[in-house]
C-alpha cells in the first residue's frame, strides 16, 4: 500500500512538472483582438485625454491602423517589437492629439482590457493607455 501510494505520488509531481507553462499574450494579439480608445494620454503636465473623446482605433494584423473620431477615418500603420518591448504608430493626421500618438512607445503592460505605453526616455514624461472600445 505504501508502494503504490509512493508511486501515485512520483506520478502526479511528474505529471505536475510537464504542465506548459503559459506565456502572456502579446501586445499584437491584445491590439488586434478588439477595438480600443484612448482611456489617458498626458504630455509632462498636460492631461491630453479629453481630445481623444470618440475616437476607435482598430489595429490589424498586417500592420494597418484605423483611427474613427465618427466624422473621418484616418490610415496608419503599427508595429510591435517584441525584443525592445515597444510599439510604433504612425497615423496620417493633421490632427494634433495623433500626431501625438505617431511615435515609438515602451510597453509597461498589456492585456486584453488595457495596453498602458510610455515614451523610451529614462525620466517618462508622455504616457498613454487604450482601454476597450465600448
Amino acid at each position: 500500500m505504501k508502494k503504490s501510494f509512493t508511486l501515485l505520488l512520483v506520478f502526479v509531481i511528474l505529471l505536475a512538472a510537464c504542465r506548459k507553462k503559459t506565456e502572456p499574450p502579446t501586445v499584437t494579439s491584445v491590439l488586434v483582438s478588439k477595438a480600443w480608445k484612448v482611456s489617458f494620454a498626458r504630455d509632462f503636465s498636460s492631461n491630453y485625454t479629453i481630445l481623444f473623446t470618440g475616437m476607435k482605433f482598430l489595429f490589424t494584423a498586417d500592420g494597418k491602423l484605423k483611427v474613427d473620431d465618427g466624422t473621418t477615418i484616418y490610415d496608419g500603420t503599427w508595429s510591435e517589437n517584441p525584443v525592445t518591448e515597444t510599439v510604433t504608430m504612425d497615423i496620417l493626421s493633421p490632427l494634433f492629439e495623433l500626431d501625438f500618438v505617431s511615435r515609438e512607445w515602451q510597453v509597461s503592460s498589456s492585456s486584453f482590457t488595457g495596453v498602458n505605453l510610455k515614451d523610451d526616455k529614462a525620466a517618462t514624461t508622455q504616457e498613454l493607455r487604450f482601454a476597450v472600445w465600448q
